[in-house]
């Protein structure tokens, strides 16, 4: 029946195995011809490598799948020296006995032993699944692993401390007792712990030079501050100096100007009162003069008008 259910083209052999490694239980009908039936060649057919029921029997045995022999009408179970490579193991499969006579009870037994059968496939089934789930989970576990150390090592390399110290804190919580994991935290957080101490110096020099260079620049401020409020000083002085300098010497210039002034107004003085004793001089001579000449006038008058007379007395 499982080859007429075959489409055509199909490698029938490949299509069983198929079938078998999907079913959870396989029921192997043995009756009285089963173990002895022959070809149209006259051979066994259990022989017969590409026999149907020889390769979905061999196909559970090797898969694991259950197999449950029926023997039916008091058949005994086929011995292993009987049976063909593959189907050895089928004779140590406790087997269910089906006869007519007995049929109903038989079968009864049959279907239970099937339901626990079944029962115990899909329990097999959860379980399997569950392996599975913890094998996939193992698997990405270890893949995890594999590629946190890959990447804490090429942190190493490029001297990532700090990133390699995370990789492997990582990797040692999915496995604590990791040891290439544990002597290579130990080397990175001994080199983080140089690097800290290095740092810690480095930044200590860098504070005590930034200290010095703080309290030079403030000495030099300092300095610069005195020099430049001496200087100011000095320049206040000068200037205050040359102030009193300049208004002293406007003063002595002040005093000499009036002085030349006075001394100016004074000969100018001096030189009217000279010019109006001169000029009453000249006056006072010019008067004298004036009445010297009058005189003199009034004489040659008196001795005109005495000479006329005469004249005028002799010409009478």
């Amino acid at each position: 029946m499982d080859v007429d259910k075959i489409p055509a083209g199909l490698d029938f052999a490949e299509v069983l195995e198929k079938e078998v490694q999907a079913c959870d239980v396989l029921v192997a009908l043995i009756g009285t011809r089963w173990l002895n039936v022959k070809d149209s060649a006259g051979k066994r057919r259990l022989d017969n490598p590409q026999d149907f029921v020889r390769i979905e029997i061999a196909a559970a045995l090797r898969r694991g799948i259950r197999v449950i022999p029926v023997l039916l009408d008091g058949v005994e179970m086929p011995r292993s020296a009987d049976l063909p490579h593959g189907l050895k193991r089928l004779a140590r499969r406790n087997a269910v006995f089906v006869q007519h006579r007995s049929f109903h009870a038989n079968a009864n037994h049959l279907i239970k032993q099937l339901e626990l059968a079944l029962k115990a496939a899909e329990e097999s089934k959860v379980l399997k699944a569950k392996k599975r789930k913890e094998r996939e989970t193992q698997r990405q576990k270890v893949s995890e692993i594999a590629n946190l150390l890959a990447q804490a090592d090429v942190a190493i390399e490029l001297e990532g401390w700090k990133l390699a110290k995370e990789k492997l804190k990582n990797l040692l919580e999915l496995k604590p007792e990791h040891p290439q994991g544990q002597v290579k935290l130990e080397i990175v957080e001994r080199k983080l712990l140089e690097i800290n101490a290095q740092k810690l110096a480095k930044e200590k020099t860098e504070r005590e030079a930034s200290e010095k260079a703080a309290k030079e620049k403030a000495e030099r401020e300092a300095a610069e501050k005195a020099a430049k409020e001496k200087a100011e000083q000095e320049a206040t002085e000068k200037a205050v100096k040359e102030k009193a300098e300049r208004e002293a010497a406007e003063k002595a210039a002040k005093e000499k100007a009036e002085r030349e002034t006075a001394r100016r107004r004074k000969a100018k003085r001096e030189a009217n009162e000279k010019a109006q004793r001169e000029a009453t001089r000249r006056k006072a001579e010019k008067e004298t003069e004036n009445i010297g000449i009058g005189e003199i006038l009034l004489v040659v008058s008196i001795g005109l008008v005495i000479f006329t007379i005469i004249i005028i007395i002799t010409f009478i």
